[in-house]
């Protein structure tokens, strides 16, 4: 399981559907919350706000966006 608490600016992660993401820090003042942007279809990105836990807080896309790990190079 990813703590998002312990990732630093730049490191990038897996989520759940295979996407890569990457950790940009804390992204809400007041709230347990991370910003990482997301890569979409082609040259797109979808800008993605989780819980530490790696959940994304809006649930209108369902469970695809969550972050499950870290990013392994694949050569």
């Amino acid at each position: 399981m990813i703590n998002l608490s312990e990732c630093k600016f730049g490191d990038r992660l897996k989520t759940r559907d295979g996407r890569m993401a990457v950790f940009l820090g804390k992204g809400y003042e007041y709230a347990e919350g991370f910003a990482c942007p997301v890569k979409g279809e082609e040259n797109s990105f979808s800008y993605m706000f989780y819980r530490r836990d790696g959940k994304v807080f809006y649930s209108a896309f369902g469970n695809k966006y969550d972050i499950v790990g870290k990013w392994e190079d694949e050569e």
